[in-house]
């Protein structure tokens, strides 16, 4: 027996098959984009904490350079497995829902501050 996975609902035969654009499937630069906001609410929002907490602590560089080897780490790594697999199509979604995420978290932070 053949199991079905996420991609065969929107191939050609495929329950979801409407949702192909143009040649490009769009459920692989939906993924992405979701992928990108994930990436950027992490970055953004892990770089907020941190200056919240950096600034208060005994030994804010410690705090500020771990953080940021950290954070540029993960989203270095979701950009390296998305390219891989996904085109340059799905790493400009991935880089798009990137910049909405920093948009989300800038004004998150500024009604908090």
């Amino acid at each position: 027996m053949k199991t079905t996975g996420l991609m065969d609902l929107f191939g050609p035969g495929g329950a979801l098959g409407p949702l192909a654009v143009a040649g490009t499937e769009i459920a692989p630069l939906i993924v992405s984009l979701v992928l990108g906001l994930v990436l950027g609410a992490s970055f953004f929002g892990g770089l907020w904490w941190t200056v919240r907490r950096g600034l208060v602590s005994g030994n804010p560089a410690l705090w500020f350079g771990l953080s940021a080897l950290g954070r540029m780490a993960c989203v270095f790594a979701g950009f390296y497995f998305l390219a891989r697999g996904g085109g340059f199509s799905g790493v400009l979604a991935c880089l798009l829902g990137l910049l909405i995420a920093r948009a989300a978290v800038t004004r998150i932070a500024r009604r908090a501050a």
